[in-house]
């Protein structure tokens, strides 16, 4: 019971660590994830946009449901902006204002304009940029226009043709007032004059995604796991995936950590094996000892989701060692042939993922000789 306190007291020091650094974080994974997917929905309707004024047949359904996804996620941002850090209400805004110049670019010039014009008339020190005034322009139009929007694409054809084509026209828009508050990568692209070119087959300028922006798109896990039968081994699980395909990798390492040397080979029957005691017996003192290293490497993946709770699996394989091993009357030690096992791993289970908890019920093979039930409990942020 002692060296199983001493076993386990690290892992579960390290664990309250990770634990106690990662809650403070979870508000902010979060938020993160839910600019991710708004963000991914408003580049899909600028680019159906686009591609409707290029004259491409684009399905009404699709339009709809975009539409409604993007008010959904509208109403979600609004309720919890209060808990939103400083760097995620500016890329909220970011997002949205490059919705807005792509969609309602006259609505946007003129705000930009009146906002302009009333801070030059004031004698006080320069106002704030004219966010504000936009956003209170943008929120008016947006149920309006999205529905001009899915109007242009029904009245195109009759109701019964599944596919409708929609002619939308981009208006032209000065690039010296898109300027203002717009980034030049964004602005340059819809700027009148000769040499202005779109950036992309569809039009939609894009700037290069930041490793630090990437990584965002990724859940990271780590994990205590136990190996419960025969013996008792402890060991770490280190995960990665993606947030919105599911998909990711891990790693995994697995002991319980006792050396087992051994003088000599013996079998189960207590034959000796071997060149100098082959044939003889082993005389045992009663003691045993087992030694069991694991290592393992695969995949993971979300299976579905149910409300808050993901379900997924994870297989893989790698490399372990299992050794049982038995004390002679002599104070040496014999490895037990037919119990002990060297050579691959197969390695798997099933996870259950609750906010940031993650849970891991599986098991492990070396060699399809030597077995091992796996539980495991971790964090993912």
């Amino acid at each position: 019971m002692t060296r199983f306190k001493r076993a386990i007291l690290p892992y579960a020091l390290i664990a309250f660590i990770i634990c106690l650094h990662c809650a403070t974080s979870y508000a902010q994974s979060k938020w993160r994830g839910i600019l991710d997917r708004y963000e991914a929905i408003c580049n899909e309707c600028i680019e159906l946009k686009i591609r409707a004024d290029a004259g491409e047949k684009i399905s009404s359904a699709k339009i709809s449901t975009l539409l409604n996804q993007l008010a959904t996620m509208r109403r979600e941002i609004r309720e919890g902006t209060s808990a939103m850090s400083q760097e995620e209400r500016a890329r909220f805004d970011n997002i949205r204002r490059r919705y807005y110049a792509i969609f309602y670019p006259d609505s946007y010039r003129k705000q930009l304009e009146r906002d302009e014009s009333s801070s030059q008339n004031q004698s006080a020190p320069p106002a704030a940029t004219p966010q504000s005034g936009i956003a209170a322009t943008q929120s008016a139009a947006a149920n309006g226009a999205q529905q001009r929007f899915l109007a242009s694409a029904t009245a195109a054809k009759p109701k019964s043709v599944e596919h409708l084509a929609i002619t939308i026209p981009i208006p032209q828009v000065d690039a010296g007032s898109l300027q203002t508050t717009l980034p030049q990568a964004i602005a340059a692209p819809y700027a009148t004059g000769a040499g202005k070119t779109l950036p992309n087959r569809s039009g939609v300028p894009q700037e290069q995604p930041s490793l630090q922006s990437r990584l965002k798109l990724l859940h990271y896990g780590i994990m205590f796991c136990a190996g419960l039968t025969p013996n008792t081994s402890y060991g770490l699980r280190l995960s990665i995936s993606g947030r919105e395909s599911g998909w990711g990798g891990y790693i995994k390492y697995r002991s319980n950590f006792t050396a087992c040397n051994t003088s000599y080979q013996c079998k189960s029957d207590g034959t000796t094996t071997g060149s100098t005691t082959a044939g003889s017996t082993i005389w045992t003192s009663g003691n045993t000892r087992h030694s069991l290293r694991l290592f393992a490497a695969g995949a993971r993946v979300r299976i579905c989701t149910i409300g808050t709770v993901e379900i997924g699996c994870s297989a893989g394989m790698g490399y372990g060692k299992y050794i049982a091993a038995w004390e002679d009357i002599s104070n040496n030690w014999a490895e037990v042939t037919d119990y002990s096992q060297r050579g691959m791993v197969l390695d798997g289970g099933a996870e259950i993922t609750l906010g940031m908890l993650e849970l891991h019920i599986g098991g492990s093979t070396i060699g399809f000789k030597h077995h091992n039930l796996e539980l495991g409990i971790g964090i993912r942020f």
